[in-house]
């Protein structure tokens, strides 16, 4: 059976419905298809945090989905793989309420992380510890918006760590628990794996 936009709105709390049909009316023609396109699966999301309380993986897609649409404000698509280039790495790692712990990965090309890097410091090229530092601290502004998330969406609270760089450039994890984001000519990459 499809679902469409207004029923899986529909399965969300008030509060939720309220910002999603907010960011519909006010977001510019890229945002409003990219919402509507992902209306489904954050309610797949949903539905499948309430089935299994403690999953990070939904939390921080959706958090990261805010950090493209409230912080750098570019438009952005899920795509299937990133390209081969060499990819920035960082982690951090959280703690569930129910004690689970697991390890949140943010991977960024050299142009996806270079554009987040001229968003926040005006830099056009910026060197390799600039990068590495801006990678750190989208790392942390997006596991942070998942805490957050975490308590107000998903009744579920979790504590974070501080984030790390790793000097490896592969994840060793379930290709379910790895979801990639396309924005402008980069890439990004969302994984947890559970320690």
């Amino acid at each position: 059976m499809a679902l469409t936009a207004s029923a899986a709105i529909g399965n969300y709390s008030d509060r939720v419905q309220n910002q999603i049909w907010y960011r519909a009316i006010i977001l510019p023609s890229p945002f409003k298809k990219t919402l509507l396109d992902h209306l489904i699966l954050r309610y797949n999301q949903f539905s499948y945090m309430n089935k299994k309380k403690g999953a990070m993986l939904p939390i921080i897609i959706e958090a990261a989905e805010n950090f493209c649409l409230h912080q750098i404000r570019l438009p952005y698509q899920f795509i299937p793989s990133m390209s081969d280039v060499r990819t920035l790495l960082a982690y951090i790692d959280i703690e569930a309420e129910d004690g689970t712990t697991h390890r949140a990965f943010i991977g960024c090309d050299p142009h996806m992380i270079q554009t987040i890097t001229e968003i926040f410091l005006g830099e056009d090229e910026s060197d390799e510890e600039t990068l590495i530092d801006m990678l750190l601290e989208t790392t942390n502004m997006i596991v942070g918006s998942a805490k957050v998330l975490a308590t107000e969406a998903y009744d579920t609270s979790i504590k974070i760590a501080t984030p790390f760089f790793s000097p490896d450039q592969k994840i060793d994890t379930d290709a379910e628990n790895v979801r990639f984001i396309g924005i402008e000519n980069g890439a990004m990459m969302i994984a947890i794996k559970r320690l």
